[in-house]
């Protein structure tokens, strides 16, 4: 039989936290493979942020050789920001979409394997979008652009009137009351004339007694409880807030 190697990656594991943890056998389960083999340390790189480490960690080069600095690097014509781990083409006509393109030189290990007929399943690493074809399988991680092919641009949705858009944020103004219509905002059609944001209809209704949110979109609806509310961490504020990351990630909240 085969035998198989498994790599777990944490992304910004503290090392002297953990090991500190491990002392007081707080981690019993990293302690046992700690115990079945080898533990050291490991140098990161320079700067040491995830995309750039990651793609070492997939390449074995240093970012000279991967080509992958930080999140965002410039554009040379224009010395603006532009993210750096993906870049979209331009489509060939009017009927092709936009293609995306991995900005990570290197050759990853899982095409090394690839070469010599062993498979490899990537779940989540950095840098991996779009997926690459290979002896195995893979889902990709950090660097998927979200519905409008930002990275984690968010759409905040708020019942004040007061409120401003943040950085790298879209602001969705709310009506009174707890039944509200609102949308959330997909990616823009370029097909129509002039291109506009594709959106999608949402109807939010807040049962303050029992604390819960009930979200309905075109097929069955969501509820969110006041327990729920409260494990991700959200604010206690006057009518509805809702901060929805198209990531599919959501905090939404309201009072009691």
């Amino acid at each position: 039989m085969r035998k198989k190697v498994i790599v777990i990656g944490l992304d910004g594991l503290e090392p002297s936290i953990v090991e500190s943890m491990l002392a007081r056998a707080e981690l019993p389960n990293l302690a046992k493979i700690r115990a079945g083999g080898n533990y050291t340390r490991l140098k990161t790189t320079y700067p040491a942020q995830t995309p750039v480490a990651w793609s070492s960690f997939a390449t074995g080069t240093n970012p000279g050789g991967h080509g992958i600095f930080d999140f965002i690097s410039r554009d040379p014509e224009t010395y603006l920001p532009d993210v750096a781990l993906t870049r979209f083409e331009k489509p060939k006509n009017i009927f092709s979409q936009p293609q995306a393109v991995n900005r990570r030189g290197g050759v990853p290990l899982w095409q090394v394997l690839t070469e010599v007929g062993v498979p490899s399943t990537v779940l989540r690493c950095p840098c991996t979008f779009p997926p690459e074809s290979l002896n195995g399988k893979m889902l990709a991680g950090v660097g998927v652009p979200d519905l409008r092919g930002s990275q984690s641009k968010g759409t905040f949705y708020t019942q004040d009137k007061a409120a401003t858009a943040q950085e790298n944020e879209q602001l969705v103004i709310l009506d009174s009351g707890i039944e509200l219509t609102t949308r959330v905002i997909g990616p823009r059609n370029t097909r129509q004339s002039p291109p506009a944001d594709s959106s999608c209809e949402i109807r939010l209704r807040v049962d303050k007694g029992a604390r819960k949110l009930v979200i309905r979109t075109g097929g069955a609806p969501t509820l969110l409880d006041g327990a729920r509310l409260e494990r991700v961490g959200a604010p206690q504020i006057q009518g509805l807030d809702a901060a929805i990351s198209q990531r599919n990630r959501a905090v939404l909240c309201s009072s009691a």
